[in-house]
């Protein structure tokens, strides 16, 4: 469901589901136009030092987007183990410096919001996210990835309305 029609002088919005294998990225206008959808894949075969540096690049233009308002990042899962945890620690926190540095508002969603959020209860499997996106929010994916990343755009726009909402009550 990507957008031709984009109004750019509405607010910006991104979600980002940080993997060491498929980073799932959307771009959301504050129409939910989705701008721009990418699957970031990376390779066993190469050195850890070569995927991060490749994940950092392909979301390098995040500081360009015009009008940008915020970024949410799935934050990491407690319950992985092994080499993992070390990876997604390494991968999770490099997103997080790199916008930091490039002075990008961010927010950190825990895994059982963000499915709050896309299923109204935290404990859905991923397969079950799919389905659920589509029936709460009425857009298909076919990478969970992708489908948290659009959950984590339409929570940062959500927000984002929120927050207007409350300042024109109190004015």
């Amino acid at each position: 469901m990507l957008c031709n029609n984009v109004n750019t002088n509405e607010a910006i919005f991104v979600g980002i589901d940080p993997s060491i294998t498929a980073t799932g990225l959307i771009v959301l206008d504050q129409d939910q136009c989705i701008m721009k959808q990418d699957l970031i894949k990376t390779t066993t075969k190469d050195e850890m030092e070569e995927r991060l540096v490749y994940i950092k690049k392909e979301i390098s233009f995040i500081p360009n987007i015009w009008r940008l308002k915020t970024v949410y990042i799935e934050g990491p899962s407690y319950g992985s183990k092994g080499n993992a945890v070390l990876q997604m620690g390494a991968l999770h926190f490099l997103i997080r410096i790199f916008l930091y540095e490039n002075n990008i508002n961010y927010k950190v969603i825990p895994p059982k919001t963000l499915k709050v959020f896309h299923c109204g209860n935290g404990n859905a499997k991923k397969n079950e996210v799919l389905d659920l996106v589509e029936q709460t929010l009425g857009v298909r994916f076919n990478d969970h990835n992708i489908a948290d990343a659009y959950g984590l755009a339409r929570m940062a726009l959500r927000d984002f309305k929120n927050e207007n909402e409350q300042i024109l009550i109190s004015s």
